[in-house]
């Protein structure tokens, strides 16, 4: 079945100015059952008392969050819906690294998910010994552990990094996207898919590479402009 997607031409443009580096992207009406979220346009993330503490303490700060609805063409059913965050962190002090240097870029998101997801799993041990049940790697936490773990590629003249995430209860990994703002920040783009019932798919693998083709779809409206002084800069 034909899936329909929002309208990105019709969509509102999203202009964030993020200390000298521009973030624009066009982001479909909100369509879930809570409050979208849409940060302030002129941002300075160089505030670091604006940030929340995510799980342990990461900062985070919130710039969108969002969902909508696709569609199947011809049909009263909901094929599925995305919920999107997107948000800007940085290093710790303490944490020597340079974002607009590919391999310590990479480096430190390795790092990001091992401090988020380490003491996730450190706690599913621990409760899996109290009640005698076996540790199986493949059914605890999920996210990258080495460099071979993340989805590498060039956009906007940077590096992304890409990675799936998540927890195999749950059913699926979910996409997680990060890309250095300058030396010290970076944005984190989290996609979490829903819906798309089995039931309505020839197979699993047909519902992931539909989901993937969602996301390039999303990404392909989301651009990211640099100052020539950063640009020159990246390595």
């Amino acid at each position: 079945m034909e899936i329909l997607s929002p309208s990105y031409q019709h969509s509102p443009l999203i202009v964030y100015d993020l200390n000298g580096t521009e973030l624009i992207l066009r982001l479909p009406q909100h369509d879930g059952t809570y409050e979208p979220t849409l940060a302030a346009s002129n941002v300075d993330i160089f505030d670091h008392s604006i940030y929340r503490e995510g799980y342990q303490p990461i900062p985070y700060l919130i710039l969108i969050q969002n969902s909508w609805t696709y569609r199947f063409a011809n049909s009263p059913i909901d094929a599925g819906h995305l919920i999107l965050g997107i948000g800007v962190t940085h290093y710790l002090e303490g944490q020597e690294t340079d974002f607009l240097n590919k391999a310590s870029f990479s480096q430190w998101v390795l790092t990001r998910f091992q401090e988020n997801y380490g003491p996730l799993i450190e706690e599913e041990i621990l409760e899996l010994k109290a009640n005698d049940l076996p540790i199986i790697e493949e059914k605890m936490w999920q996210y990258p552990k080495a460099p071979g773990d993340l989805k590498e590629f060039s956009k906007c003249g940077i590096h992304w990094c890409m990675a799936k995430t998540g927890h195999p209860s749950m059913g699926k990994l979910d996409p997680v996207l990060l890309v250095p703002i300058n030396k010290t920040h970076a944005l984190e783009i989290s996609t979490t898919f829903g819906g798309f019932n089995p039931e309505y798919f020839d197979s699993i693998d047909t519902i992931e590479e539909i989901k993937e083709t969602l996301l390039q779809e999303f990404l392909e409206h989301v651009h990211i402009n640099y100052s020539p002084e950063t640009l020159a800069k990246i390595s």
